[in-house]
């Protein structure tokens, strides 16, 4: 359940008006990283042991508990493939964002140079 809130969170398609906004949710999807890397560690590590200790103390339940896992994994690549084009796409939003930004300084700066040159002629 909380693989697939993290997978909701994202997939959604806002990248940001601005380089504020890009710049908060690219903030946010680092937080959301942190947390689905203490997800993965206990995904590959803690649930793996305990699916195989719980195998053999309930061998009958082995092929559920072994389906449950499997599913669990593939889960979680679903979530970090969406995590990886997310980041792409924030990166690339960013870099649009900041270049326009970049651009709109060095109109005001020209602007500001020709108002100065105009008062010295």
């Amino acid at each position: 359940e909380r693989i697939n809130e993290k997978c909701k969170a994202m997939e959604v398609e806002d990248a940001g008006k601005n380089l504020s906004a890009v710049e908060a949710l690219l903030r946010k999807h680092d937080a959301l990283e942190t947390e689905i890397t203490a997800v993965e560690h206990k995904i590959h590590n803690n649930h793996r042991k305990e699916t195989e200790l719980l195998t053999k103390k309930h061998p009958h339940s082995a092929e559920h508990l072994q389906a449950k896992f499997k599913f669990l994994v593939e889960l979680f690549a679903k979530l970090t493939s969406i995590k990886e084009r997310r980041k792409l796409v924030l990166e690339k939003v960013y870099l649009q964002e900041k270049f326009k930004a970049d651009v709109k300084d060095l109109d005001l700066w020209v602007s500001d140079i020709i108002k100065k040159m105009e008062i010295i002629q």
